[in-house]
């Protein structure tokens, strides 16, 4: 039995933990995992395939393989803080007497377990068929989502007749990445759907909103603060800014990213320019690097990330997460509340 993707399902701690920690097969079951992207809904639930018993290889991109490698890795030590934080929180309701609701949570899985998923990972190249199974093939394509996204494309073969099963997942990122690959014809589709019934907006109309309110918070002497995913969004941030930069449509004020897991995600880009789009591509052909420029700054260190606390002049910051659930954005979203 091959899988395709193995991702966590995202919810209410308690009800996401019980699904995310029961499979529904041994891992001993599963001859290989296909894996099309690296966002955790994905690939997420890997280290808890390899703890049950999985074997086999988990068939992906270099890109993908790469990006998995810190986000499973920073999967795993949310997971462990988030479990700190409640056994904390409960030890310290006990101390006064206070009724506690929640039981003693333990982590989905550890950093252990998310560094042992890196032995299976097998690298595919794009549009190269790859046998995995008795008669079964695989090829992938490039899917656009994000960086080493995949369609992916199973082809069986029985008594001269072929099976094909395209699956993919995720929007295209425009500019950002490449455009994607055509997809084959196919006797099986199977599509993810989270943005099947929205529009979006085209990235020029983005440009010039995101060019008017950083002019009009700095001309105030106030500063930007943007959540953004670590991967994807804000290298997209990164690269637009750079542009504003160039043509001069904002003023001369710093720009910081502040996540480590995001500045990691930005040399993986760094390693596979390869794979990035048109707007990366014009600072390329000139020898510039799109993903760096004057005014940014990466903050790795904590203690570099709170000196922002006590800037007074305009800046903008781009930190994680892009949903304000955790991460560094939090504290900067306290100190300008506080502030």
């Amino acid at each position: 039995m091959h899988l395709l993707d193995c991702g966590l399902v995202q919810g209410h701690r308690r009800e996401a933990f019980a699904i995310n920690s029961q499979l529904l097969f041994s891992g001993q079951s599963i001859s290989s995992v296909v894996l099309s992207h690296a966002h955790l809904d994905h690939s997420g639930n890997l280290p808890t395939l390899v703890r049950n018993g999985f074997q086999g290889p988990i068939h992906a991109t270099g890109a993908t393989i790469e990006l998995c490698q810190y986000m499973l890795a920073d999967s795993a030590y949310l997971q462990q803080k988030g479990a700190e934080f409640v056994d904390k929180r409960n030890a310290r309701r006990n101390a006064l007497g206070i009724p506690t609701f929640d039981p003693p949570v333990s982590p989905l899985y550890t950093m252990a377990d998310a560094e042992n998923v890196a032995g299976h990972m097998s690298c595919c190249t794009l549009q190269k068929k790859k046998e995995i199974g008795s008669n079964l093939t695989l090829a992938l394509g490039n899917a656009g989502h994000i960086l080493g996204s995949a369609f992916i494309l199973l082809e069986h073969s029985e008594n001269s007749r072929k099976t094909r099963v395209v699956f993919s997942g995720g929007r295209t990122e425009p500019r950002i990445l490449k455009n994607p690959d055509p997809p084959p014809e196919a006797d099986y589709l199977i599509l993810e759907s989270t943005y099947g019934n929205r529009l979006h907006q085209p990235m020029s109309s983005v440009e010039a909103k995101l060019a008017r309110l950083i002019n009009k918070v700095a001309a105030r002497g106030g500063h930007v603060i943007v959540p953004a995913f670590a991967v994807g969004r804000t290298q997209q941030l990164i690269v637009l800014l750079h542009r504003l930069v160039e043509q001069n449509d904002i003023p001369d004020i710093p720009i910081f990213v502040d996540s480590p897991l995001a500045i990691n995600i930005t040399d993986v880009f760094r390693r596979h320019r390869d794979e990035l789009g048109e707007d990366a591509a014009q600072f390329i052909e000139r020898g510039l690097d799109p993903l760096g420029f004057r005014r940014l700054r990466f903050l790795v260190e904590a203690s570099a990330s709170k000196t922002l606390n006590d800037l007074r002049t305009p800046f903008v910051v781009i930190s994680a997460s892009g949903m304000c659930e955790g991460g560094r954005i939090l504290h900067h979203l306290q100190s300008l509340y506080r502030g």
